[in-house]
């Protein structure tokens, strides 16, 4: 169910102004929350998620701040190649310009 909710979100979120809404909703937070789950695919959607809101530098100022980057750190190797590759691409985003 969590998954399903949270996927429904990534989806809404392609419209520009409901991913600022979510963002003041403090969707951020709530995914580095969720980056304690075990299951690699809702690992590699959260990773997906934050990697699509981590092209604006506030929401990746807010990442960070958060404390995404020890949860990061656990997830690189994944368990699987793509929660692998999905998780060094938003540690690409992150480390772009700092």
């Amino acid at each position: 169910l969590l998954y399903a909710c949270v996927h429904l979100l990534l989806n809404m979120a392609e419209d520009p102004r409901l991913e600022t809404k979510l963002r003041n909703h403090g969707i951020i937070e709530l995914l580095v929350e969720l980056m304690d789950r075990k299951h690699s695919e809702f690992c590699i959607l959260i990773a997906t998620f934050l990697k699509k809101l981590s092209v604006y530098a506030e929401n990746k100022d807010e990442m960070l701040q958060s404390g995404v980057m020890p949860k990061l750190r656990k997830w690189i190797p994944g368990e699987t190649d793509a929660q692998s590759e999905i998780s060094l691409r938003l540690l690409r985003n992150l480390l772009f310009d700092h």
